[in-house]
């Protein structure tokens, strides 16, 4: 896909999921005990958790949703 300048936010955030809506498996309730992890950092979405270096992080729900896209 291609975004050209300028881009709002809303809008990139709009094509990034649904780039991954077409790439990802889409059954219901497959995503209940997905664990993502890049780095340091564990992400559990049906949870709505994430950890950086084994510690739970505090994170309001729009700081999640940024993570999770």
């Amino acid at each position: 896909d291609y975004v050209t300048k300028p881009c709002t936010p809303r809008e990139l955030t709009a094509r990034v999921r649904a780039i991954l809506r077409r790439t990802q498996d889409t059954q219901p309730g497959s995503g209940a005990g997905v664990v993502l992890a890049v780095g340091k950092l564990l992400m559990m979405p049906a949870q709505r958790r994430a950890t950086w270096d084994g510690k739970a992080l505090e994170l309001t729900s729009t700081e999640f949703n940024l993570l999770e896209v």
